[in-house]
């Protein structure tokens, strides 16, 4: 979900008048040609029904000259024919995009996606008062922050009441050795410390971290990808374990591997392998991950903390989703940490112990 600070709120409509001023008058003016001037990653302005203008950014044109921008300022995705669109003059690059992408910290998005119901739930406490979110972390790889939101009324976050839906937590498999059949498992040194990041977490036995000497590799790969992918056509005849590239809500491709398929094909489990994370997908969102993106070794690396075990358990226990350890994991891991290698178990997943740098005094 996307939120605008207050502390925004004149910058917002200053930027939309200023925006309006300088483009009203070219829907008058002669179209620009489709495909003549714009490409993906290219800014631009967009306009809307109601003759506002928006600068945005250019995910994805189809055959026919169709873009899907993306609204920098407010977070949701426009359809517009890319004659419409006009070039984001230089005045208006200063300032950065005013909606924050964010993510409630410490919950985990169920795999089939988050219910109806409780998407209304959480539109509706989103939209009734003043909200005070509190910065978790930073997910540099999603370009997302992770926070904790309280009610101007309440002194209860939302990511507390929202916790009960954190079932997954309990089930989510470990890695399969044949998700990486196709696309290599990156690998840690086993003989000397790692500089690490936290990508994704599930439990102390379960989460992926990434090589922070590799995130500007993979951002260089996930350009190239958006620009292979326009006018690729979905999958015919999906099989499990087939390297794909999955599109999500954003309209951003990533690499995927299929993990499962239901009867009627009409949607297809796919786990993220650059992200940690698994989800139901329609097969219209999914296409052949052409070969050359299939050598880079994933991002993701999946790990536990070597004999860390729920409270008078063992390693066969399960996490309880409101055990207070995820949020203490979490706020420990909000920068580069260093970690040591203990094992490889079955090649799919690191134990290993993580050293988390000591507060100044």
């Amino acid at each position: 979900f996307y939120l605008h600070s207050e502390l925004h709120r004149d910058s917002l409509l200053k930027l939309g008048q200023d925006l309006y001023d300088e483009y009203s008058e070219s829907l008058t003016k002669q179209p620009l040609g489709i495909n003549e001037t714009f490409s993906i990653g290219d800014y631009c302005v967009c306009p809307s029904h109601s003759q506002d203008w928006y600068r945005g950014l250019i995910r994805h044109i189809d055959s026919n000259g169709t873009a899907a921008v993306f609204k920098i300022d407010y977070g949701d995705v426009q359809y517009t024919p890319t004659q419409f669109l006009q070039p984001l003059h230089k005045i208006f690059t200063v300032q950065p995009g005013l909606a924050f992408h964010c993510s409630l910290a410490n919950l985990i998005k169920p795999v089939d996606g988050w219910p109806l119901d409780v998407i209304e739930e959480f539109c509706s406490r989103l939209s009734t008062t003043f909200l005070y979110a509190k910065f978790m972390n930073y997910n540099e790889v999603r370009d997302m922050l992770e926070v904790e939101i309280t009610e101007k009324t309440s002194k209860i976050s939302l990511n507390n009441d929202f916790q009960h839906h954190q079932i997954q937590r309990l089930i989510l498999p470990t890695n399969d050795k044949l998700l990486y059949k196709y696309i290599p498992f990156e690998k840690l040194d086993c003989n000397q410390p790692n500089q690490i990041r936290l990508l994704y977490y599930i439990n102390p036995s379960h989460f992926y971290v990434y090589l922070r000497d590799n995130i500007n590799s993979y951002k260089a790969l996930q350009k190239d990808l958006q620009q292979a992918m326009q006018n690729s056509r979905p999958i015919a005849s999906p099989t499990k374990y087939q390297p794909v590239a999955a599109q999500d809500n954003h309209t951003i491709w990533h690499r995927a591997v299929i993990m499962d398929l239901n009867s009627d094909l009409m949607k297809i489990g796919v786990y993220y392998i650059d992200l940690g994370q698994r989800q139901y997908t329609p097969i219209n969102s999914i296409r052949l991950l052409p070969e050359e993106f299939q050598f880079k070794p994933a991002l993701a690396i999946p790990c536990r903390l070597y004999k860390v075990y729920p409270m008078n358990s063992n390693d066969q226990s399960k996490w309880q989703s409101n055990d207070r350890v995820h949020g203490e994991f979490n706020g420990r891991m909000v920068n580069n940490v260093t970690c040591k290698v203990i094992g490889n178990q079955d090649q799919v997943i690191y134990d290993v112990e993580i050293d988390i740098p000591s507060k100044l005094p």
